[in-house]
């Protein structure tokens, strides 16, 4: 059994309570094209929760996902679904 992704953990998280529409993603990238970095910041109702960066895009907003998903989780006492 794989564990699941940051990504799909926080979508998760979110379909739960009803909230998907409030997810939106920031996403960049620096240097040059043979080694890019990409930055992706997890936004909720519009307010930053969690930044990742990485060498792939899908690397970054998983990071980014974990975490808001540790903040949100955080903010409502600890609770893990």
């Amino acid at each position: 059994m794989s564990a699941l992704t940051g990504t799909n953990r926080l979508n998760s998280y979110l379909q739960e309570r009803g909230r998907m529409s409030s997810l939106s993603w920031v996403e960049s990238w620096a240097g040059p094209p043979h080694a890019k970095t990409f930055t992706c910041i997890c936004k909720i109702d519009g307010k930053a929760f969690g930044e990742g960066q990485g060498p792939k895009k899908h690397i970054a907003k998983d990071l980014a996902a974990d975490a808001a998903w540790a903040v949100l989780i955080a903010a409502a006492g600890g609770g893990s679904s």
